[in-house]
């Protein structure tokens, strides 16, 4: 690793205050804090790292459980002295070098944190005026941790904090090829890009807020402040017995059902009027407050359409988790996987495609979302035959008819599954943890998951369909 790599990168150009924020937050773990008086840490997480059977079959940037990782980030580069020098003027490059000085008048609206001040009293651990409880979650790149602002002088006020190592986000590096070149972006471009995203959405009601981002040049961790969900993700993919539970229950009543979608529906309606596509709506990414409200979280690969493609939504390429895939994105992979499979000359380029509606997808992942809540399973989950086997070098290990979880010959089965938009209600009845869905909710699925997303109804049609409206138990 050369020695510019590990320059810290200075990112204060994205600090603001009042956003919206994907943070993805789980199962709590006890830690050594005082944790009288405390909200309730959900079952199923109020931080939620891309975990499970189907969130692993996902091709985005979602974090994955690291048990190897340490649980106290006293063994963090960034431990400082008291006082810590004010924030340089300047915009860094992702190799750390210096781009421009800023116009603090950029700035003139926008909270700026400039400082870190990490210090100890009695056992307590803070940053800032936020004091530590316990870690909340863990995954490749950031450890997230339940954090009380003492600021607040009435009653008590909680934040999730999501840590991050910028040397480690630098030195993640995903390579592309476009047109016969060859490139890369770092992680730490991920999350500046989700930082952006989320200062161009602005607040909504059903979208987790940013509330801050502390940085500091001098300081290897950047951390980033959300508002705490106390209710956690709606449900959590358990693979070993293939269900979505909430809790102790396989998916949740349509009641509930119902004002989940409501709320998510509402979510991508605000998204669309700000150009922005969430790329990856599911159970895990989908909280709720204290309240019962509905928060979409999780931006990690949402992308701000240029002025050019807003109304269209029109994209040529694919993220989010494979099981959530709407039947046109099936088509996108299938036809990559054939352009990467063959030899062609630098020069010569990719054929162009036509791309797809990525507002449609979103649309038709909350539909997966719902099937997913109302049976207890995702309605696309393919099985092995003995071709797979074979071709995958599986023999022993399964058996014709087993559920394909996974990558490898998973991704083509279930592309297959998916293309041809017949959703699979999985066995009720006796024996069964699955939910039997009532046929006024099988009629919505319907006109959810349609396959031509020319037809599949927007977000602001989900809104007003009468099964979402309603408000009957």
């Amino acid at each position: 690793m050369s020695q510019d790599s590990d320059k810290l990168p200075d990112i204060s150009s994205l600090f603001t205050s009042d956003l919206q924020m994907g943070g993805n937050q789980s199962k709590a773990e006890q830690g050594d804090s005082d944790l009288d008086d405390l909200p309730d840490v959900s079952p199923v997480g109020a931080w939620r790292g891309a975990q499970g059977a189907v969130a692993t079959t996902s091709n985005t940037s979602n974090e994955v459980y690291n048990s190897g990782s340490s649980d106290d980030d006293d063994e963090e580069s960034d431990i400082e002295d008291d006082n810590i020098d004010m924030l340089t003027r300047s915009e860094y490059k992702a190799d750390g070098s210096a781009r421009r000085t800023l116009n603090l008048d950029d700035f003139a609206n926008v909270r700026v944190t400039e400082t870190v001040k990490k210090h100890r009293e009695r056992k307590d651990r803070f940053v800032n005026q936020y004091r530590r409880i316990q870690m909340v979650g863990r995954g490749t790149f950031a450890k997230v941790y339940l954090y009380e602002d003492t600021s607040v002088r009435e009653g008590k006020s909680y934040v999730a904090i999501k840590h991050y190592s910028k040397r480690e986000l630098m030195r993640k590096r995903e390579y592309s090829q476009s047109g016969g070149r060859f490139g890369f972006t770092t992680a730490l471009d991920k999350v500046m890009k989700e930082i952006e995203v989320l200062k161009h959405i602005g607040p909504h009601s059903n979208i987790c807020r940013l509330l801050e981002v502390i940085n500091s040049p001098k300081c290897d961790t950047l951390y980033l402040v959300t508002e705490w969900c106390d209710r956690g993700a709606v449900a959590e993919w358990v693979p070993q017995r293939l269900e979505y539970r909430a809790g102790k229950q396989v998916g949740l009543p349509a009641s509930e059902v119902r004002g989940i979608v409501r709320g998510v529906a509402n979510a991508l309606v605000h998204l669309k009027s700000r150009g922005v596509l969430h790329r990856d709506i599911k159970p895990e990414n989908i909280l709720l407050d204290a309240d019962g409200v509905v928060k979409v979280c999780d931006f990690n690969v949402a992308k701000n359409l240029p002025p050019e493609a807003q109304e269209s939504g029109m994209i040529n390429e694919t993220a989010g988790t494979y099981h959530f895939y709407a039947p046109e994105q099936c088509e996108e992979e299938k036809q990559e996987s054939v352009q990467d499979s063959q030899i062609t000359a630098a020069t010569s380029g990719s054929p162009a495609s036509t791309g797809f509606n990525g507002y449609a997808v979103d649309v038709w992942a909350l539909g997966v979302t719902a099937f997913a809540l109302l049976s207890g399973c995702v309605p696309f989950l393919p099985r092995y035959t003995e071709e797979i086997i074979q071709r995958e070098k599986l023999q022993g290990q399964v058996k014709p008819g087993d559920a394909i979880i996974g990558y490898g010959g998973a991704s083509v089965a279930l592309f297959e599954l998916i293309a041809k938009a017949v959703p699979e209600y999985p066995p009720t009845g006796e024996g069964s943890n699955y939910r039997a869905v009532d046929t006024e909710s099988k009629q919505f699925l319907e006109r959810i998951l349609v396959r031509d997303p020319k037809l599949r109804p927007s977000a602001e049609h989900i809104l007003a369909d009468p099964w979402v409206s309603s408000d009957r138990e």
